[in-house]
């Protein structure tokens, strides 16, 4: 009896062990299952990244297959969703100003759409208030080859050379401004345009065939300072040197063209720079433009729109009411910035990315640098009163006290082996790396 017991608990033990077994078998089964599903998640939902916007919390990256997909920061890793069905994707920009609004262009030369259509940038049937979840294409545009879009405008062009400009102050009626188009009588003026660049403040430049650029630049008519904080950068025929002998002090229009159709909201005006055929690379920020020239140089427009950035009031001169608009084309060492021996160097300039107030340069190696604003000198500055337009006012001056002048530096940021960099057009830029890792620099202050 006694045998037949030590039997039977020797039998239960081993049932115990072969049950436990089983049991971690099972669990170890699962703890591998869902690593699986994970590595498997990380490797094949979304493909290598090779270009990012964020904004707002909101992620629409571009990946090396074409294909576009979205995600929200508060999402887990399993909500990234990619944008419908859309494939080909060459390029991909924020165009919104209050919200978000993407634009993407597509190898087949269409344009979609999604996000806020604050400001009517999506369609001008639909509610401004109304959010497209899923990419539509812009109506009226089609075979497009180029397009660029920044802070509420664009601008694009189509195989047989037709410039299209949408969210720039031009008609009566500012819903017209929101459909693409340009105004029949003045297209001789943007005939024959290769490069578009949108500016992220109100200068915008482009480039055409014979080398000849020009700029679009737009100022508020609801300004109470009643001030057109233009820059007029000038090259000399050659465009190797700057115009110094450009005037000091001119009166608006005899340097630009009005390009407005009876516009309530803006002064929008056409500026020819003049000719330099060896330029490869334009940025604008609110302020002055960059130029990157073949030689391996960078230049940008000096001029008091530097000095008097904070606030456009003191470009009146307190003698003449008149805003000089002269300037100078300043050369920037950004070797030196970059800490880089000039004589070794073969570095080069791939991409300008603008902001408002800053602008990111990527080099050739993977490196990024910036320009920002900063002050040189508190003092008064006086200027001419404009805010009083009455027929029979009474000329005065102002003072601004303690007022900011400003200079524009550069300096060098810590990321490296960078392939891409891109921006809501304000504060917030994303860069790519050549693993497809991405980086938000925010630089509001």
């Amino acid at each position: 009896m006694k045998k037949i017991n030590y039997v039977l608990i020797l039998c239960i033990i081993i049932l115990f062990f072969i049950g436990l077994s089983f049991v971690y078998d099972k669990v170890s089964e699962e703890v591998e299952k869902e690593i699986i599903k994970e590595s498997t998640f990380e490797e094949k939902a979304i493909p290598k990244i090779v270009d990012i916007i964020i904004t707002n919390n909101y992620y629409v990256a571009l990946c090396e297959d074409g294909t576009v997909w979205s995600w929200n920061i508060n999402q887990k890793t399993e909500n990234v969703q990619k944008v419908c069905l859309l494939k080909d994707i060459i390029k991909i920009m924020e165009v919104g100003t209050e919200e978000v609004t993407i634009y993407a262009l597509s190898k087949d030369g269409f344009i979609y759409a999604w996000g806020s259509n604050k400001g009517l940038f999506i369609t001008t049937e639909e509610d401004s208030d109304k959010i497209f979840y899923e990419p539509v294409k812009l109506k009226g545009l089609s075979d497009i080859i180029e397009i660029d879009a920044n802070n509420g405008k664009a601008f694009a062009l189509d195989r047989n050379g037709t410039f299209y400009v949408w969210g720039v102050s031009l008609y009566w009626n500012d819903v017209e401004d929101l459909k693409p188009g340009f105004p029949q009588e003045k297209k001789n003026l943007v005939e024959g345009v290769k490069v578009l660049v949108a500016g992220a403040g109100e200068y915008n430049y482009f480039i055409r065939e014979d080398k000849s650029i020009f700029s679009i630049m737009e100022a508020s008519l609801l300004d109470s300072r009643h001030i057109y904080p233009y820059i007029f950068p000038k090259f000399e025929k050659k465009g190797y040197e700057t115009n110094k002998n450009f005037t000091n002090s001119i009166f608006l229009l005899e340097n630009a063209i009005s390009l407005s159709q009876g516009s309530k909201l803006g002064l929008t005006v056409l500026h020819e720079l003049g000719i330099c055929d060896n330029i490869e690379k334009i940025g604008a920020d609110g302020y002055t433009i960059f130029i990157y020239r073949e030689d391996n140089t960078l230049w940008y427009w000096n001029s008091d729109r530097i000095i008097y950035h904070d606030n456009i009031a003191a470009l009146a001169n307190p003698e003449t009411a008149l805003i000089n608009y002269s300037g100078s084309f300043e050369k920037i060492d950004f070797e030196n910035v970059l800490g880089n021996e000039r004589s070794n160097s073969t570095l080069k300039i791939v991409d300008i990315c603008a902001g408002l107030e800053n602008v990111l340069f990527l080099t050739s190696d993977g490196q990024v640098f910036m320009s920002e604003y900063k002050t040189s000198e508190i003092r008064d500055i006086e200027y001419y009163n404009t805010t009083n337009t009455n027929i029979n006012r009474t000329e005065v001056t102002s003072v601004i006290s303690d007022m900011h002048l400003k200079e524009l530096i550069f300096r060098k940021l810590d990321f490296q082996e960078i392939i891409s960099i891109n921006t809501d057009g304000n504060f917030c830029f994303s860069l790519v790396n050549e693993k497809g890792e991405y980086f938000c620099l925010n630089l509001i202050k």
